[in-house]
């Protein structure tokens, strides 16, 4: 089972795409680059009232299109220091449901070793 990273919690607004962004780290530290990489995948899990698990989306990301191997420092949407190396915008399907706690869950692996997982989260209003 791939080692689990932190959940990163945000607002989702639902009926809308949700961009999961971030500084993303491999396992040795060091910001994650394209050519670190194998796959990249993503599963998006609704969390109903009364506590069971719905998968509402799941696929796999295209590396170079979601993967910076320079942070992006100049994106009005992303406060913190440093940047991301990392956004990937998830169908507006997978959250249409208000009131919800979803989670986003991306699997990187990489091109050699063990496989992690990222989690971003928030309940959709």
């Amino acid at each position: 089972m791939p080692g689990t990273i932190g959940l990163i919690r945000g607002i989702i607004v639902h009926g809308s795409g949700q961009t999961a962004m971030g500084l993303v780290v491999g396992q040795s530290g060091v910001p994650v680059k394209q050519a670190d990489l194998s796959t990249l995948g993503y599963q998006v899990l609704r969390f109903e009232a009364d506590g069971t698990r719905t998968t509402t989306g799941q696929g796999l990301l295209s590396i170079p299109a979601v993967v910076y191997d320079t942070p992006v420092t100049t994106d009005p949407r992303y406060t913190l220091a440093g940047g991301y190396n990392f956004a990937a915008l998830l169908p507006a399907s997978c959250f249409t449901a208000e009131g919800l706690f979803h989670r986003i869950d991306i699997t990187f692996t990489p091109a050699s070793g063990q496989p992690w997982v990222q989690e971003w989260g928030g309940v959709t209003q």
